[in-house]
């Protein structure tokens, strides 16, 4: 049986790592000597340029990456089962009402699944999905790596990852973090070329022709028109290449090891392969000291930093367990209770504590203030705990409402919603602004 330590070290250890490197995530490299970041604090940041506004990121408050770990997580069984209907068709589109941080291709998905009820987790098209090779997916697999049986656990991953999206960087990179956090929550001892070995033989025996379950089956033929069999090839070989160079120079530089990888060129530096292929070699070089690894891949300017940190928190968190929590640096992780809930959720030491999309969501309004009830249809009871003045986006042409939730379960939230102008009201919704 998993032990919960380890589950809750990685869920809080890669919470805090993604808000430390949240913060970091828009610096160049050149920045690394007025942001270093080695506790968690308060800060702002810029979403949008024009017609945008700033956004108070509290301490310890975490990203995208954190928010849909939980939100997979509540599809994930303790005798491990993966329920990619309630994924598809509750957890990511309400994600949507609550999203901080969230990427294009994430959002895109998620809006997708929310304005055509009829698609469903391997039906999801959007425009770009079937080049989406980003980390999105990857970021969000800890839960699955509890299912205990190895066929298993790559058909839960595959079928989470295909929802959002559809190239093969995408694919692998979630398939070895899923595996490797497998391996960090259930093995009793640890020695990083044995770790080597298996991931390198784990990768090498990736065949979507494998796969066993029919829908992911028809979900690859529905992809042969686009060449997907030979880029799945050319990413898995990808993928072996990229873990023998962090293997091979885990003792030099970690910017030198992470601009091998690709992590500071545009269009690498997001890559399911690339990032993946980074926090792992966090991960190994920093595996005796949790702490030290995720400041160190949080504070790599110029690369996917939150991201990248996440990975290597998770995987540090699942291997380390008590002692990557008890310490000064994560005492201020946003839902820190609610991490052990889950945690204890996922071993069967605790039933689920959510609804089911039921009921009638309360309004975000004007009327709204502190202190009022606020029912989630999908997280249950809450109160408002902040409310933050509404403010004008779109070059004036909507205002922003938000208000921040923290609810009975243990989770807290921002929930945003644009209220068009009197000039405006009628047409199409005004999209809220993306973050730079």
């Amino acid at each position: 049986m998993i032990d919960s330590d380890r589950i809750l070290g990685a869920l809080i250890l890669g919470g805090a790592a993604d808000a430390l490197g949240w913060r970091n995530e828009s610096w160049k490299p050149g920045a690394a000597r007025t942001h270093f970041v080695d506790h968690l604090e308060s800060w702002s940041k810029r979403i949008g340029r024009v017609g945008g506004y700033w956004e108070k990121i509290g301490a310890g408050e975490y990203s995208d990456d954190t928010q849909l770990t939980i939100a997979v997580a509540r599809c994930v069984s303790p005798d491990g089962r993966y329920d990619a209907e309630r994924f598809a068709m509750v957890e990511l589109p309400y994600w949507l009402s609550y999203q901080r941080g969230g990427g294009r291709t994430i959002k895109a998905a998620a809006a997708s699944l929310r304005d055509h009820p009829n698609l469903t987790w391997d039906t999801n098209r959007f425009e770009g999905y079937e080049a989406s090779g980003a980390n999105g997916a990857a970021m969000r697999v800890l839960a699955l790596a509890v299912i205990g049986d190895v066929r298993k656990l790559v058909n839960a991953t595959w079928q989470n990852a295909i929802t959002t999206h559809g190239h093969p960087r995408a694919i692998i990179g979630a398939l070895v973090m899923a595996w490797g956090l497998a391996r960090c929550l259930q093995e009793p001892s640890f020695a990083p070329k044995d770790y080597i070995g298996q991931v390198q033989d784990f990768i090498s025996g990736l065949k979507p022709e494998g796969l066993s379950d029919e829908r992911l089956q028809r979900w690859i033929h529905s992809m042969l028109h686009v060449g997907f069999d030979e880029k799945f090839r050319a990413a898995r070989t990808e993928m072996l290449t990229l873990i023998e160079t962090i293997w091979s120079q885990l003792q030099r530089p970690d910017r030198d090891v992470l601009d091998l990888l690709g992590c500071f060129e545009p269009k690498t530096k997001g890559s399911g392969t690339a990032t993946v292929a980074a926090g792992n070699y966090f991960f190994l070089k920093y595996h005796e000291n949790p702490i030290q690894g995720i400041i160190q891949a949080a504070n790599a300017h110029g690369s996917d930093t939150d991201t990248i940190g996440k990975f290597t928190g998770n995987l540090l968190g699942a291997l380390r367990g008590r002692e990557a929590y008890e310490n000064d640096l994560t005492e201020r992780v946003q839902d820190r209770t609610y991490f052990d809930r889950l945690s204890n959720y996922l071993v069967g030491k605790e039933p689920p504590h959510w609804n089911g999309d039921a009921g009638q969501e309360t309004p975000l309004t004007e009327k709204l203030k502190e202190g009022d009830p606020y029912f989630s249809k999908v997280l249950g009871f809450g109160e408002v705990e902040k409310v933050i003045p509404p403010r004008p986006i779109a070059r004036g042409e909507a205002r922003l409402l938000e208000a921040k939730v923290a609810f009975e379960c243990g989770q807290s939230c921002y929930f945003t919603r644009p209220i068009p102008s009197k000039a405006r009201r009628g047409q199409l919704p005004v999209p809220i602004p993306d973050e730079e």
